[in-house]
């Protein structure tokens, strides 16, 4: 019993975990690429507007695709190895958690070792379009100091618990979510 949830425990974090890496580096990498190629003498009020959603919506989207293939087929291996698949609410939430602190970790790298422009340049944009408004941008005079992300992290997140909920209705009992029709004669 102790090494069958051993088994059960060893596939269901190797698979989450390689799972998570992979929406957190697709999720970073289209993100930036997205705002290097906007990103020439800083951002246009137009460019800082979409910036503050784009790595929402590119997290919504790679996260519920993500999931929903990444936990089937762990779901599908558990099965075929005469196991017991865990809670699909539970390996959503560990996906959800765990790829999130890897993107923001990721980031947070990224910023540190690589380039802060994105951030600064962000955070710049803000200030104009704050100004513009006649608004106070006593609270963004710190922002540039954080990761893009990081910057982005309350879309991000609540984008992501968005798509994990969606995610479940397509997270099968066995792991598989079409199963092909068999016509009879």
């Amino acid at each position: 019993m102790i090494s069958s949830m051993k088994n059960i425990n060893t596939l269901f974090f190797s698979q989450h975990a390689a799972g998570a890496v992979i929406i957190a580096l697709a999720t970073l990498i289209l993100s930036y690429l997205c705002a290097y190629s906007w990103h020439t003498n800083g951002f246009t009020i137009m460019e800082v507007s979409l910036l503050a959603v784009l790595p929402s919506l590119i997290t919504f989207f790679i996260f519920f695709i993500s999931s929903i293939i990444f936990i089937n087929k762990y779901r599908r291996d558990e099965i075929s190895d005469g196991n017991t698949p865990i809670n699909k609410w539970i390996s959503v939430l560990f996906l959800l958690i765990l790829s999130t602190l890897i993107l923001f970790g990721m980031d947070w790298l990224f910023f540190l070792f690589i380039d802060s422009s994105i951030p600064n340049d962000f955070a710049g944009g803000l200030k104009e379009v704050a100004y513009s408004g006649g608004q106070s941008v006593d609270d963004l005079e710190n922002f540039h100091k954080l990761p893009f992300t990081i910057q982005n992290s309350f879309t991000i997140v609540g984008c992501a618990l968005i798509s994990g909920l969606l995610s479940i209705i397509f997270i099968k009992k066995d792991g598989i979510v079409v199963k092909p029709k068999i016509d009879t004669l």
